[in-house]
């Protein structure tokens, strides 16, 4: 099989192309996935491991689980009311 220089170079940029986009769809299901609110750390770790076994060239990288309590309601919580824990994930995309 023949190929000639400016065909490698046109393979490259379409590859280039492709990867490009894939990147740009993992950060958008990424975004999505680090707006979500979970109940505790291990409800946000397992989307997180499902979301980086779905993306072929990339993988996910500085996951922190991040928790902090939130009152829920409207106004001003009561003296008594305890804050609900909410947990969300942060994380970067990396190339395999």
């Amino acid at each position: 099989m023949i190929e000639s220089e400016p065909r490698k170079e046109s393979d490259f940029k379409q590859q280039e192309k492709r990867l490009t986009k894939k990147y740009t769809q993992a950060q958008s299901q990424l975004g999505k996935l680090c707006k979500q609110e979970f109940a505790c750390a291990e409800d946000a770790f397992n989307p997180a491991k499902l979301l980086e076994s779905q993306l072929p060239f990339h993988q996910l990288a500085n996951i922190e689980v991040i928790e902090y309590g939130q009152h829920r309601g409207r106004g001003r919580p009561r003296k008594d009311s305890q804050p609900t824990l909410i947990s969300h994930i942060q994380a970067e995309i990396v190339p395999k």
